[in-house]
């Protein structure tokens, strides 16, 4: 008796991915997941049936447009390499031509953008350039400019508290959550100085963060605690600082590196690394 069998080419299967629903049955996944936790291929008496349920019945359109317009974003800046940074930027312009009709807040690429720039901070600068470009060549997203200094807010509140301070008595779990988000805040930071460096946040904008960090420093009375700060000021210079003294020499001067100075000369509360790191600071930028 022969078996009826189906063939597809793969641009079938291309097509029906695009469109494809289904999520695998529970019972599936905990067969799977034997598989993965014993890290070897289980013995079965018959094979496994793959099956999947139809969820779309428990999410509407909308929400399943936005989900699959978040995973792809994600996917595409997964990918994103200096070298490959025209094809994915490519990719992205045509994901936002094919998702006009829909009902897709764009907000929500800036959203997912400073979200991976925040988590990978070494990927800052051309996150920063992938968000610029997106700007400038598309009219779908071109008016989003004033969202990302929103945007900054809601990461980075100007207002920079330092209340959550870890002591000796600080439990495990509450000392790696106070760390991740204060490294986060950091970090978000330093991408706002490359958002400069494209004319995404303004020149004020800046000197109002790097100012809360000379704050913090000055209000900070442990002093193993300050040399992240310091290492976020470095960052900053050494991110905009080019930038930021061609914008306006003077202002720079008065209100960036007179406070570099002050530190680099703060022999109590400075160690000698930092200071030695604050000078290669000013010395590059006065070049």
């Amino acid at each position: 008796m022969s078996a009826n069998i189906t063939k597809y080419t793969l641009a079938s299967i291309d097509n029906i991915s695009k469109s494809f629903n289904g999520k695998l049955n529970k019972n599936i996944i905990e067969m799977l997941l034997q598989i993965k936790k014993n890290g070897c291929f289980l013995k079965y008496t018959k094979p496994i049936n793959i099956q999947y349920t139809d969820f779309t019945s428990n999410v509407d359109n909308k929400q399943q447009n936005i989900n699959l317009f978040k995973k792809k974003v994600i996917s595409y800046l997964n990918k994103l390499t200096s070298v490959n940074f025209s094809k994915m930027l490519a990719l992205i312009k045509t994901l936002l031509d094919d998702t006009k009709s829909l009902d897709i807040d764009y907000k929500l690429l800036v959203d997912i953008i400073f979200e991976k720039a925040i988590e990978e901070n070494i990927y800052s600068a051309i996150y920063a350039k992938l968000l610029y470009k997106l700007i400038k060549d598309e009219s779908s997203i071109a008016d989003l400019t004033v969202y990302i200094e929103t945007k900054s807010k809601d990461y980075c509140p100007t207002g920079i508290s330092v209340s959550k301070k870890n002591t000796g008595d600080t439990e495990y779990d509450l000392l790696c959550q106070n760390n991740k988000e204060k490294r986060a805040l950091l970090n978000g930071i330093v991408f706002i100085s490359n958002l400069f460096n494209f004319s995404l946040v303004s020149y004020d904008f800046v000197r109002v963060y790097f100012s809360s960090l000379n704050e913090i420093i000055a209000e900070e009375t442990e002093i193993s605690e300050i040399g992240l700060y310091l290492d976020t000021m470095c960052a900053v210079m050494n991110t905009c600082g080019a930038y930021l003294k061609k914008h306006d020499p003077e202002d720079f001067h008065d209100n960036f590196i007179a406070s570099l100075c002050v530190l680099s000369k703060d022999k109590k509360r400075v160690s000698t690394k930092y200071r030695f790191k604050l000078m290669d600071t000013m010395d590059a930028l006065a070049k």
